[in-house]
């Protein structure tokens, strides 16, 4: 197989991966508009990110707005996170592989998701602060989200140095 058909095929699956990013974009954004802005007397909603799931009907708007700003936080990082990931499946497209751009985008996706990581550690505690029917609840699983976006991190770091002995080699053949 050679190059050419090597970038066509990197190309094709770029293009679907930011099309399912722009679709789970949507469906997040839509999701969350419904759960919050929307009264219902159907459905749970979980107060305070712990086990305790109170009616949505018994949420006050109060509580709905105090979630959202607790979580406001978060959802900047995802929306960093998908936009790091459109500029990165974007070159990818266009046949930039390998070159100093997309380290510097691995590595920020690592940065990322360390601070959602550390976004999630501290939410629990926020919100029980604000709300009283919240308990403090912190998930393990945030310590291997921190991990996790220190492994990407590296794996950048890595990149950005095999992309500079790359660019030296083609300097000096």
């Amino acid at each position: 197989m050679n190059n050419s058909s090597h970038l066509q095929r990197i190309a094709a699956l770029s293009r679907g991966l930011r099309w399912v990013i722009w679709f789970f974009l949507a469906v997040t954004v839509i999701t969350t508009v419904f759960v919050i802005a929307i009264p219902s007397t159907n459905g749970m909603i979980r107060v305070g990110l712990a086990d305790d799931e109170a009616p949505l009907g018994t949420v006050g708007l109060r509580e709905r707005l105090t979630i959202v700003a607790v979580m406001a936080p978060a959802i900047a990082i995802w929306l960093g996170l998908f936009w790091t990931c459109e500029r990165l499946f974007a070159l990818y497209e266009r046949g930039v592989v390998f070159e100093r751009r997309n380290a510097q985008l691995i590595r920020r996706l690592g940065q990322l998701v360390i601070g959602l990581g550390v976004v999630y550690l501290a939410q629990p505690f926020l919100v029980s602060s604000l709300i009283d029917r919240a308990h403090v609840e912190v998930s393990t699983g945030t310590l291997g989200v921190i991990a996790i976006g220190a492994g990407v991190i590296a794996v950048g770091h890595v990149m950005s140095l095999a992309a500079e002995m790359a660019e030296e080699s083609e300097l000096t053949v």
